[in-house]
């Protein structure tokens, strides 16, 4: 019995850090690039052009918190950094935005405005988060396709 307590110990306790460097290693900053809109004709979807974001992230606990920042806004849109909130999960972390934003779905039927958050979920894959985004109406009535979502570190 003493050997399988030891055992066990043994086994925390080489558990423990590879736990607290998986967390850790999701702070820093990254960089995404984004569809600045999507547009769907018959089924098919297509970009109306890409921008791209840093964003920054800090682990405290099972915490995340960071925010995006558009570094090539689209039309000379001001460059407002969106907070984000999140939690670290087993396999990596589940970020949203804090603020909502106006998601507006144009219909042959007609347009229909959301107030949405952004959710993303991904994994540590080297250097990279991989995962996937998604709208959600604050309201919980209507949500987007999820899509891919990828970032990379920022080298300094």
């Amino acid at each position: 019995m003493h050997r399988h307590v030891g055992s066990t110990l043994a086994l925390l306790i080489l558990a423990a850090p590879r736990g607290a460097v998986a967390q850790t290693s999701l702070a820093g900053r990254w960089r995404t690039a984004f569809d600045v809109g999507i547009r769907v004709v018959d089924g098919v979807e297509s970009s109306e052009g890409k921008g791209h974001a840093r964003i920054t992230l800090e682990v405290k606990g099972d915490s995340v918190v960071g925010q995006w920042l558009n570094i090539d806004s689209p039309g000379g849109a001001p460059r407002t950094p969106r907070p984000l909130r999140g939690v670290v999960t087993d396999s990596g972390a589940r970020l949203e935005t804090v603020e909502p934003r106006e998601v507006v779905l144009r219909t042959p039927d007609g347009e229909q405005h959301f107030q949405t958050t952004m959710t993303y979920t991904f994994r540590l894959r080297g250097d990279s988060l991989v995962g996937t985004e998604q709208w959600i109406a604050v309201d919980r009535s209507s949500r987007g396709p999820l899509r891919p979502f990828v970032a990379t570190r920022e080298r300094p």
